[in-house]
């Protein structure tokens, strides 16, 4: 009881303190002892560990632990097979996505507890596309239609994405679900990797939805972000000017009319837009 209480312990503190630094042998032993033996919430740290620290000598004991894991955790350890570049990556994902209905609790911590079925095949979705299989590609459709897009977490964005990229017959219905998640998620961090993840794969294209959302979007946070990283990146393709002079007078935000009140007065434009500010 006393070695565990110690190993939780330093498992927090390298969790949260010292993330992607170096961790001592000793450490990486502890890791690789909870993913051997401990049956446990303990587990979630060690896997998280194991990734973000690179610790690949833990791809040999997930390899052979992998269906002892809980249900929670074993979507979290195929992400660490993957990053390992593991040659069963693929042939456990296949494998988890098939028997989550058959067998989706966690019974070795509760009878009654599990993860949340299809969010779980998601996740798992996203690895197979990783790897080149999208022949599972429905469940991210199915998710999006049981909790809708404005209440969809931005799971799916990544992807929605790789279906724009990789199915030709559902590209365009992928992208069109990524604007209206862009438009209408209830989450503002949502919106905001929705147009990200939008904008990097169509740029130009989606210069539109750029502007639309800088006009529109309830999060003032989400319309800085627009105006500094994409206005101006964009700003050969439109009269920048005009849009911040007519947004300027409807934005409720007085940090954001000071910014754009600068880029009006330093940027180009002239004695018009110094007359205007």
């Amino acid at each position: 009881m006393k070695y565990r209480i110690i190993i939780i312990f330093l498992l927090l503190n390298i969790f949260f303190n010292m993330k992607g630094q170096e961790i001592s042998p000793e450490l990486k032993l502890a890791y690789l002892q909870i993913l051997t033996d401990s049956v446990s919430y303990d587990q979630f740290y060690a896997l998280h560990a194991v990734i973000d620290n690179n610790i690949v000598d833990a791809k040999d004991v997930i390899e052979q632990k992998f269906w002892q894991f809980t249900r929670s955790d074993q979507t979290l350890a195929l992400e660490a097979l993957l990053k390992f570049q593991s040659n069963l990556t693929l042939e456990y994902a296949n494998g988890l996505i098939d028997t989550l209905d058959v067998n989706p609790d966690d019974y070795i911590l509760s009878p009654d507890s599990g993860p949340d079925v299809l969010y779980e095949k998601v996740k798992i979705c996203d690895i197979l596309f990783q790897l080149n299989d999208f022949s599972k590609f429905a469940f991210v459709f199915e998710l999006i239609e049981r909790d809708s897009i404005k209440e969809i977490t931005d799971v799916v964005i990544d992807p929605l994405i790789k279906i724009m990229q990789n199915v030709p017959a559902y590209s365009e219905v992928a992208k069109n679900i990524l604007i209206d998640l862009v438009y209408n998620s209830n989450d503002l961090f949502t919106r905001s990797n929705a147009l990200i993840a939008l904008e990097k794969t169509i740029g130009i294209e989606s210069l539109p939805i750029l502007l639309q959302s800088f006009q529109s979007d309830s999060s003032d946070v989400n319309r800085f972000y627009i105006l500094n990283e994409y206005l101006s990146k964009y700003s050969g393709y439109i009269d920048l000017s005009s849009i911040l002079k007519e947004r300027i007078y409807n934005e409720p935000a007085g940090s954001l009319r000071l910014r754009m009140a600068k880029i009006l007065l330093y940027g180009p434009g002239g004695i018009s837009n110094y007359n205007f500010v």
